[in-house]
This record gives structure tokens, C-alpha cells and sequence, in this order.
């Protein structure tokens, strides 16, 4: 019996020292199955750096990209716009002829015969205008040289024309002044005419 327990314990002990060198083993393979791995990351960061043409950093990060400055741009002179052709002349306008000098209306309207011609038609204005059909219709005008110191008209006739002759008329023809004397009575009507004093 005692036998058996001695080889019992003996057996438990062997076993007990063949677990450990197991477990012992199985740690060193763990291991080196780690170191191995490490290894193998290495290896393929580099194979990766080298790949993409850059250094592996010291700490294992690439180096930044070295950024390389861009040339300023030309600066573009905008074109100069061309002068535009000399325009032609303008046409100056047509020269209106110059109108008669006055002097020489004057001298015409002052000729002998135009003159005799306008006091004719002052004569005949100035008869026309002493038509009357009761003595309230006459009043007296003071037409002057040489168509009387006083002449008798209708007070309805407007008498504007005929005074802007007169005056025309004197201005170019030959004037003359008179003596006048107070008329002899009143106009009043008579046979259907203006007249002063016995008519």
C-alpha cells in the first residue's frame, strides 16, 4: 500500500512537472508568435513607405508634402480702343442773301411818284372814314402837313392804319408844317358827310 502511494505521488509530481514545462512552453511560443507580428508590421509600414515614394518619419509618420509656391499670375493689359477716322466736315448751311438795305427801301418809298401815290391813298382813307347819318357820329383829327389841320371823321372809325400811314409818310417823303388856326365850329353831319363849320 505504501507502495502505491508513493508511485501515486511520484506520477502526480511528473505529470505536475510535465504541466509546467507545457504551460512554459506554450508562453514561449506565445511570445515569439508576438514578436513575430511586431516584426511583420514593420516590415510591411516600410514596404508601404517605400511604395509611396516617401521617408518613414522617425516616429513613423510621412513627412508633410513640401508645398512648392505658384507663380503670380501676368497681369493683362486691357486693349486700347482704336481712335475713331476723322469725321468729314460738316456742310455749312446755305447763306440766306443779305435782305435790301433799308436806305435804299427808303429812298424808293421817298421817290416823287410813291410819295404822290401814298398821300393819294391817305386822301381817299381819310374820306372814306367822314361818312356820317347824324352829328353825334363826327368828332375832329388832327392829321397835320400836308392833309389838313383838322379833319373831320366818324367816331366809330378806327383811325390806327390811317395814323401809322401818316406817319410812314412823313418819315420818307417830304413833311411840311402848318399854321393851324382854331377850327370854325363843330363837325356835325351833313348830307351824310363829317364836316366843320359851313363844310
Amino acid at each position: 500500500m505504501v507502495k502505491l502511494i508513493e508511485r501515486a505521488t511520484c506520477a502526480r509530481e511528473t505529470f505536475a512537472h510535465l504541466l509546467e514545462a507545457v504551460r512554459a512552453g506554450f508562453e514561449q511560443t506565445a511570445a515569439m508568435h508576438r514578436q513575430y507580428l511586431t516584426l511583420a508590421f514593420i516590415v510591411v509600414g516600410a514596404l508601404a513607405a517605400c511604395h509611396s515614394g516617401g521617408d518613414v518619419a522617425p516616429d513613423g509618420k510621412a513627412p508633410a508634402p513640401a508645398v512648392t509656391a505658384e507663380p503670380p499670375a501676368a497681369e493683362v493689359t486691357p486693349p486700347v480702343p482704336a481712335a475713331p477716322p476723322p469725321s468729314a466736315p460738316a456742310a455749312e448751311p446755305p447763306v440766306a442773301p443779305a435782305p435790301a438795305a433799308p436806305a435804299a427801301e427808303s429812298a424808293a418809298a421817298g421817290a416823287p411818284d410813291a410819295c404822290k401815290a401814298r398821300r393819294a391813298a391817305i386822301e381817299t382813307a381819310l374820306n372814306d372814314a367822314a361818312h356820317c347819318a347824324k352829328d353825334a357820329d363826327c368828332t375832329t383829327m388832327l392829321p397835320g402837313c400836308p392833309f389838313g389841320c383838322y379833319r373831320p371823321v366818324n367816331a366809330g372809325v378806327s383811325l390806327t392804319k390811317i395814323n401809322a400811314d401818316i406817319e410812314a409818310y412823313n418819315g420818307t417823303c417830304d413833311r411840311c408844317m402848318y399854321k393851324c388856326i382854331a377850327p370854325k365850329g363843330e363837325p356835325h353831319c351833313s348830307s351824310g358827310r363829317c364836316v366843320i363849320g359851313d363844310g
